[in-house]
């Protein structure tokens, strides 16, 4: 078994952004308050910067975990509380794997990628942030490949990119429409 999480260096930056975009948006609501639409829409921001807050923090607190058996995920609760909103996919149920690359650059040389799997009623998403990301997107395409599972040419094509599965890509590829 192996326990992966996402480190305090991967949230560094999502913590500066929501913290940054919330005190921003809080101090201009403070000076416009008296413009109803303006305030309403500064409202608005300052919550969705609280909410993005909210999710970062639910970040650092998950817990992966990955056995020969599956993967699953959790959230530590509150102080002393046990672990909530286990998320789970077993390797020999795995019919959906799916792995995106969503860039931060015109060039693609920077962003980050994301990896959802679906089988036996679990469905889980990570993304790339996460240590041991490589490890698990490895173990999820040996899943895919002995399980026969198609996957389409863009998760190919990021698998390619980390260097995994060399040997799998052609039993991966989706069949032929003829509409290509």
């Amino acid at each position: 078994m192996s326990t992966h999480r996402y480190g305090p260096a991967s949230l560094r930056g999502d913590w500066l952004r929501a913290g940054s975009g919330a005190v921003v948006s809080a101090a201009v609501l403070a000076l416009v308050h008296d413009d109803l639409p303006v305030a309403a829409a500064l409202a608005g921001t300052t919550a969705l910067f609280a909410l993005f807050a909210a999710r970062v923090w639910m970040r650092g607190r998950t817990l992966i975990e990955m056995t020969e058996d599956g993967i699953a995920a959790s959230s530590r609760g509150l102080a002393g509380t046990p672990r909530t909103g286990r998320a789970r996919v077993a390797w020999r149920e795995l019919r959906h794997m799916r792995l995106r690359y969503f860039s931060t650059k015109r060039d693609r040389s920077a962003g980050w990628m994301e990896l959802s799997l679906k089988g036996g009623g679990g469905r889980l998403t990570l993304d790339s942030t996460v240590d041991g990301f490589h490890d698990i997107v490895r173990r999820a395409v040996a899943a895919a490949a002995t399980n026969g599972l198609r996957l389409n040419a863009v998760t190919l094509r990021n698998i390619g990119a980390l260097g995994i599965g060399r040997e799998w890509p052609q039993a991966l590829m989706p069949p032929r429409t003829g509409q290509e």
